[in-house]
């Protein structure tokens, strides 16, 4: 009878962290992060950013791929310029970070 007791509530509590998960996650589907950094190279449908410091991708990752597909095609940064990226706020960890869904892409400020 005890061993029937404790697996109930064994059970009961993965049940319990299961539903947390998914409202965690659906509140993080409804937001948007935005952030600003320096275009590093593209290749292969990416961009190669590094996030400027004081951005919470920065304390993540030193270099970030950023998916340009669906995005406009007469947007066309050049190497060097600061670019402003809207995101899904989930940044997959890959070979290098990679961000799982882009909004908008931005040029800021052009290399000089």
């Amino acid at each position: 009878m005890k061993k029937l007791i404790a697996l109930v509530f064994a059970l009961v509590c993965i049940l319990s962290l299961v539903g947390c998960n998914t409202a965690t996650q659906d509140t993080k589907a409804n937001e948007s992060w935005t952030f600003q950094a320096i275009l590093v190279d593209f290749y292969d449908g990416f961009y190669l950013v590094e996030p400027l410091e004081d951005s919470y991708e920065g304390s993540v990752a030193n270099q970030i791929e950023v998916p340009i597909k669906k995005l406009d095609p007469s947007l066309e940064p050049e190497v060097g310029d600061t670019i402003e990226i809207t995101h899904s706020g989930v940044i997959m960890e890959v070979n290098l970070s990679r961000l799982r869904e882009v909004y908008s892409i931005k040029v800021i400020e052009e290399a000089e």
